[in-house]
């Protein structure tokens, strides 16, 4: 898998406060995706990573988790490895930090950036 090492540099975030962003969080597009074997979909996001209810998961604060973007017809679009941020709970989202988007992934969320609105 080939990873964008610009992305990694900057999109990798260091941001832990939603009032320390780096990057503009979006609602739409939903992203949907698969997340450690499960399937997720965003409730926002933005190039330094996204946010997922629900997220049920053996994984813990810190770990790096490998993912999927998928297009509308299920196929995957982009791959991704994500840091976990925070758990979330009954009404609060999971955060997830990209530690490292592929040249497929980064594109794909720069198009949606970029489109006119």
């Amino acid at each position: 898998m080939a990873f964008s090492q610009r992305a990694t540099r900057r999109y990798a975030g260091t941001a832990n406060t939603p009032y320390n962003r780096h990057d503009k969080r979006y609602r739409d597009p939903v992203l949907r995706l698969d997340l450690g074997g499960r399937l997720y979909d965003t409730e926002d996001w933005g190039l330094g990573g996204f946010r997922v209810a629900g997220f049920r998961a053996p994984f813990t604060v810190g770990d790096h988790i490998d993912g999927i973007i998928l297009n509308d017809t299920g196929s995957p679009a982009g791959r991704f490895t994500v840091q976990l941020v925070s758990t979330g709970g009954a009404d609060t989202p999971a955060r997830f930090r990209f530690h490292q988007l592929s040249d497929a992934a980064f594109e794909l969320l720069q198009g949606y950036v970029l489109r006119p609105q």
